[in-house]
């Protein structure tokens, strides 16, 4: 397991309430640490937190800002469950989320899902982490093995 990986998944205790969680994510700096660990731009963590890339931006910029109790719980579901996703994920770092990949291949996101639902294009689901392609695919698909 990466190093960045274990500090992610060792941050979430099972009883911990979702609301404490949240906040301790973004106070820490786990937060950042978890969307570096995906390789994830600020905009694709800002999505998947239901928040806008600005509100994303200064709670990596300013840790000290307060969440609001549902946004924290929010924060706090996601964290845990994409911690439970990486336990699962192994060799993180072969893998290129597909929101890269359609940048790469210079197709829409829509598009690129849609081949993998009809098998054109191979892939992992990792839950709350989305869809994801190992490299030596992406680089057959783009012609740089």
């Amino acid at each position: 397991m990466s190093e960045g990986r274990d500090s992610v998944v060792n941050m979430v205790d099972s009883e911990t309430d979702p609301v404490v969680l949240g906040r301790s994510v973004v106070v820490n700096g786990a937060l950042g640490e978890l969307r570096s660990t995906l390789k994830w731009s600020c905009n694709a963590m800002a999505e998947a937190l239901a928040v806008s890339p600005i509100t994303y931006g200064k709670w990596e910029r300013r840790p000290d800002t307060r969440l609001w109790t549902g946004t924290a719980r929010r924060v706090g579901d996601f964290y845990r469950r994409a911690a439970q996703e990486l336990v699962d994920v192994e060799l993180i770092d072969e893998f290129t989320p597909f929101y890269k990949v359609a940048m790469y291949l210079g197709v829409p996101q829509e598009m690129l899902v849609k081949g993998y639902r009809q098998g054109r294009y191979e892939g992992e689901d990792w839950g709350v982490l989305g869809l994801w392609m190992h490299r030596d695919d992406l680089a057959e698909l783009t012609g740089r093995r």
